[in-house]
């Protein structure tokens, strides 16, 4: 075991651990493109959720809510077309997306809505 909740503080990750991840290069244009796209809506992703930090009404919190859930879902599909994941695959990754937010879903933080293009 690498790390323990119990009995490790501030877990260690050593370069050769690193180098296990598969992460996949980004040395076509395709790659490339996908990576910009990423970038971009993370980036967008922290705008949206200081502005939920900052909303004043219940209205507006909710509606940063969706938009964050829609870029999220937009975020995991260019993910998944980055490791060439197959539909079965995506479905258990989901799976687990969704057992997990249930388990969640009384702290009110996760919010599900459809996807929807942030431009």
């Amino acid at each position: 075991m690498l790390y323990s909740e119990t009995t490790d503080a501030f877990p260690q990750i050593k370069v050769t651990q690193l180098r296990s991840l598969p992460i996949p290069p980004v040395d076509t244009p395709a790659a490339e493109s996908t990576h910009w796209k990423v970038t971009a809506l993370v980036e967008r992703m922290l705008e949206v959720h200081q502005l939920q930090a900052g909303a004043r009404t219940p209205t507006d919190r909710e509606l940063y809510a969706r938009q964050i859930a829609a870029t999220d879902q937009q975020i995991d599909a260019l993910v998944y077309e980055l490791y060439g994941l197959t539909e079965e695959e995506i479905a258990v990754v989901e799976g687990c997306q969704r057992t997990l937010s249930t388990d969640v879903k009384s702290d009110k933080r996760i919010a599900h809505a459809a996807p929807r293009p942030i431009r």
